[in-house]
């Protein structure tokens, strides 16, 4: 089974109302807000909010749109994170953020780095990844549909 996400994550709470504009389905796990984020979705908002579609980093949702999205949400310090991996093989990458100051740059396999300077506790048992259940969230493709026409 793959897992392939993209997401901005910050300290609960978010702005709910700012979710529902931009059209972003947010999960809370232990007191962290997930926002899923697509390329699709992106290119919609981009092109709505005037903004340009380039990649700020060597992760594809690192653009613009995705900080402006963590702006209008209310994420103060947050962290951009994207994995794909299909049977055990793959890779992953995460960037922290406080506004538009880099605090992490964008690092391979460095999403429990992140996710630590978020402020998330391991729990014994698992990883900060695991913590904040990022390993049940397999995709979010179902969430963003109706963008894939744009």
């Amino acid at each position: 089974m793959g897992h392939q996400i993209s997401a901005l994550i910050a300290r609960a709470p978010i702005d709910a109302e700012a979710a529902r504009q931009f059209d972003l389905p947010v999960i809370i796990e232990n007191d962290f807000a997930i926002v899923g984020l697509d390329a699709t979705h992106s290119d919609h908002w981009s092109k709505e909010l005037g903004l340009e579609n380039t990649e700020l980093s060597e992760m594809v949702l690192d653009r613009p749109v995705t900080h402006e999205f963590a702006r209008r949400l209310g994420m103060e310090r947050y962290a951009l994170i994207e994995t794909d991996y299909f049977g055990g093989a793959g890779e992953q990458c995460a960037a922290v953020y406080c506004g538009l100051t880099i605090a992490m740059p964008a690092t391979p396999d460095g999403i429990n780095a992140a996710l630590k300077l978020l402020g998330v506790k391991r729990k014994s048992d698992v990883d900060e990844f695991d913590t904040i259940g990022l390993g049940r969230h397999r995709s979010f493709d179902d969430q963003f549909e109706k963008y894939a026409r744009f």
